[in-house]
């Protein structure tokens, strides 16, 4: 198995043990849902940053869905056409420290985890 297809899983994991425990996980069904999850980089309570997954199995940091909310949209409008951009749910990183955006290439912090 490659590396991405780990990283997929991993991802995958992670959503189901976030979505097993009743943590912050909101599903986006509509490019409305999207945008009312795009409107504050940080849910409340708590101030905890939002993390995007998509329907590739990848993650996108709250600010490159900013950024690239326009290729979301059509996304999430016309699902099956462009799974990088088509996001399923938006969740909060507690604990895993390797966790990046799929565009940026960049770390996205935990909340919780060791911070090394």
């Amino acid at each position: 198995m490659g590396d991405g297809m780990r990283f997929i899983k991993k991802v995958n994991a992670a959503r189901n043990k976030i979505t097993a425990e009743g943590q912050h996980q909101v599903d986006i069904k509509t490019v409305a849902d999207f945008e009312r999850e795009l409107k504050a980089e940080h849910v409340f309570p708590g101030g905890y940053t939002k993390v995007f997954a998509v329907a590739d199995g990848g993650t996108l940091a709250w600010k490159t869905a900013k950024e690239e909310q326009k290729l979301i949209k059509e996304a999430i409008a016309d699902p099956g056409t462009d799974e990088q951009w088509e996001v399923n749910a938006v969740f909060i990183n507690w604990e895993d420290e390797d966790l990046y955006d799929d565009h940026t290439g960049k770390k996205i912090p935990s909340e919780y985890g060791s911070g090394d």
